[in-house]
């Protein structure tokens, strides 16, 4: 229902016909596809950067098995480096496949053209590797859709080396000796023992009680992990039921993960077995037994819920040194049994959690969905939890599309320490629009973050995203009840901000003026809720996505041109006397996926001088990835614009008749605020051609409601609005909703 200030502010509806505004016309071209930000594994998997920039380390995975052992993943953090890594090749590594296959920084570099660039080295003749394409004596290439075929007979190779005990020796994948690495990854330096090596032999029995055969295990030392457990010598598997290591005496941590696996080669069930803390001061034998996983990974819900995919995470700091984060995670239902530990650790510290997704059950009404996770330190508990709404918050979250599509979304959990490792985390398909309840877990500093795509396109194997949001980083309160908003009309340029006051990462303003350089971080077609960016001026496969920029100084033009993907506007030089700048962005998107919010166009004035000094607060800085980061910039005081349409469906429609819009007018956080003076709203029901005026009423605080009467076709939007230090904005959307 209506407030009642709302009410009376469309008590009077204005009809008077306004002068005629024509939207400015883009330049017509098309931005290349751009897919910065995904890193295409060797066996097809892909990890796609969730963020509106690349300043955090954090990502959704995308498996490219819809099934069986080859969905199976192990992203892990070792010596400071981040990898995903298939369970498959995990017994491969050092005998066939180089770690630096895998190694997520080194793929993003050394990528180009959605390929991923190897070298086989051999013995012999020149093997056929399935996947591989060779470009010449040693050197090849692996794409999407190849790598599916790579992956698929290192699958097969594992299955075959199981049922025969043991690694493979010169034959099938690894036929002739082939060794395979990212070309041009650096060879690790020999290394040469500085201390007494002492013999540690790990024996390892499954499931049934048989000696274990290539399950995979990483040991690192606790005093120091630079002695073992930086680099590819810390990962081992098994064979014929044992693992050897030579490692320095002191006090280390074992982890070995046991998959069961059926006829077909699907994994039924992973096992986690561990040794968080035990010293070596001679030679010895450990021993491990995946019977020791007698705790199943169970979470009780109150609502019916089917299990979805899921994972466990094993996080061991030592005393000195980089931690190793291991996360591995299970296809859809599948379970996981871990064996509880009973004595705390002393030395560094332990942090493990499981996490998993849970859906409703189909007929159940408003679709929901769980996503839990259950931190413990020190000790690995029994693994039964209770979800509650002490331990949860719940989101009535609305996703809103103008086409009916099957898409993607991503919603990734972090706690405090694991604000140094990789996060990763599988994402999964839902058909949009739609309107679903989900509850996360809550407290212990957890935060959320993630996004969506409503659609996603199969570009040779690998799966691009378009026309959605990403999402910042959001920490919710035990028993906290939101609405979320998901890509709700009228879309238009926006920025990131931090959302959260604790945890997360740093951003960078969407508008900064370092000296006399200004900077820009905005980005076309993002929604109207806090922490949500679109996705710019992306190339689209079948749809046309293009913008164009200007920037005046004093009334001068100093900048023009095509608005690009991250930057969207490109920075620019200004002179340093205090100056009055306007800025110009257009922003259009044509084709079958879009019928809303297909054109934006947005002025803001605003007022500018040099900059000098260190001015951005903790959680900001003036370019990402700088280290130490720099905050010697100011944040420009952009005005901003937040749009919500009263009474609009999922589908972006509003049934014809008395509208009221909500605007909410500010500046973009942390800087200089000055006091918000005025707003219009005008509306136009023929793509622009005519105006005509809505009435405005002020709420104060920058809050305003517009109100007008229009009854058939596409709602094209203008609003704008002024402050007491001279800025303004204008914001033209075409189409921003659709009458019924």
């Amino acid at each position: 229902m209506l407030n009642m200030s709302r009410v009376a502010a469309c008590a009077a509806i204005a009809v008077m016909a306004a002068g005629l505004a024509g939207m400015p016309a883009a330049a017509d071209q098309k931005a290349a596809p751009a897919l910065a930000g995904t890193v295409l594994l060797p066996t097809g998997d892909q990890i796609n950067d969730i963020s509106p920039s690349s300043g955090h380390r954090a990502g959704a995975v995308t498996p490219a098995a819809s099934s069986g052992l080859g969905r199976m993943l192990v992203s892990l953090t070792l010596g400071g480096k981040s990898y995903e890594i298939p369970a498959a090749a995990m017994p491969y590594l050092g005998r066939g496949l180089d770690l630096s296959l895998f190694d997520v920084d080194a793929l993003r570099a050394a990528e180009s053209d959605q390929r991923v660039p190897v070298q086989v080295d051999y013995a012999g003749s020149q093997p056929a590797v399935p996947g591989i394409t060779m470009t010449g004596a040693h050197t090849g290439y692996l794409t999407g859709s190849s790598g599916k075929t790579f992956g698929a007979a290192l699958v097969k190779q594992f299955l075959a080396d199981r049922a025969a005990g043991g690694h493979a020796s010169g034959s099938g994948l690894f036929g002739g000796g082939a060794a395979i690495s990212l070309a041009g990854a650096k060879t690790a330096p020999v290394v040469r023992p500085h201390f007494p090596m002492k013999t540690v032999t790990f024996t390892a029995t499954d499931a049934v009680g048989k000696p274990d055969n290539l399950d995979p295990m990483v040991l690192v030392n606790l005093d120091d992990s630079i002695r073992i457990g930086a680099d590819q010598d810390a990962i081992s598997s098994f064979y014929n039921g044992s693992a050897k290591y030579s490692v320095p005496a002191g006090n280390y941590a074992a982890i070995a993960y046991f998959f069961d696996t059926d006829a077909a080669g699907n994994a039924t069930a992973m096992r986690v077995v561990t040794r968080p803390q035990f010293s070596i001061s001679d030679n010895t034998t450990v021993a491990l037994a995946a019977s020791e996983a007698t705790s199943k990974v169970t979470m009780v819900t109150p609502r019916p819920a089917d299990p979805q995919e899921g994972g466990f995470v094993f996080r061991r700091a030592p005393l000195t040194g980089s931690d190793l984060y291991l996360d591995v995670s299970v296809a859809p239902g599948g379970p996981i049994w871990v064996a509880p530990t009973k004595t705390p650790v002393s030395i560094g510290t332990l942090d493990t959690f499981p996490y998993r997704r849970l859906t409703s059950p189909k007929g159940s009404g408003v679709p929901y969905a769980y996503a839990l996770q259950y931190p413990t330190s020190g000790v690995i508990p029994s693994q039964t939890y209770v979800a509650s709404r002490a331990n949860m918050a719940t989101l009535d979250a609305y996703y809103y599309n103008d086409v009916d599509s099957v898409g993607v979304m991503q919603q990734t959990g972090m706690f405090p320490f694991e604000a140094n490792d990789f996060v990763l985390r599988p994402d999964h398909q839902l058909s949009y629009p739609t309107h679903q309840t989900e509850y996360v877990s809550a407290g212990h500093g957890l935060g959320w973050f993630g996004g969506m795509a409503k659609y996603t396109h199969d570009e040779g194997g690998f799966q691009a995203w378009y026309g959605g949001q990403y999402d910042d980083f959001k920490v919710y309160s035990p028993g906290q009840s939101v609405r979320e908003n998901w890509n709700a009309f009228p879309l238009h340029p926006a920025g990131p901000v931090r959302v959260s006051k604790t945890g997360g990462w740093d951003v960078q303003p969407p508008a900064e003026r370092s000296g006399d350089t200004v900077a820009f971080n905005l980005l076309p077609f993002s929604d109207n809720e806090p922490g949500h960016t679109g996705m710019g001026i992306y190339g689209e496969p079948t749809d046309t996505v293009f913008g164009t920029y200007q920037i005046d100084q004093n009334g001068m033009k100093i900048a023009e041109g095509a608005a690009g993907d991250r930057p969207t506007v490109p920075s620019a030089t200004l002179s340093p006397e205090p100056s009055t700048i306007r800025m110009v962005l257009d922003a259009t998107r044509e084709g079958p996926a879009y019928k809303l919010s297909t054109q934006s166009h947005t002025e803001w004035t605003w007022r500018s001088q040099h900059q000098t000094g260190p001015t951005l607060p903790a959680g900001y800085r003036c370019a990402l990835g700088d280290q130490p980061p720099d905050n010697n910039c100011a944040v420009e005081p952009l005005m901003t614009v937040q749009t919500t349409i009263g009474g609009m469906s999922v589908h972006g429609t509003v049934a014809g008749g008395r509208q009221v819009v909500d605007v909410q007018l500010g500046h973009l956080p942390t800087a200089k605020p000055a006091a918000i003076t005025g707003a219009t709203v005008d509306f136009s029901t023929d793509d622009g051609k005519t105006w005509r005026p809505a009435t405005v009423r002020s709420l104060g605080g920058g809050k305003f409601t517009a109100c007008y009467t229009a009854t058939t076709g596409f709602v094209t939007l203008r609003e704008s609005g002024t402050d007491a230090a001279g800025g303004a904005i204008s914001e033209t959307v075409t189409r921003a909703y659709q009458l019924t």
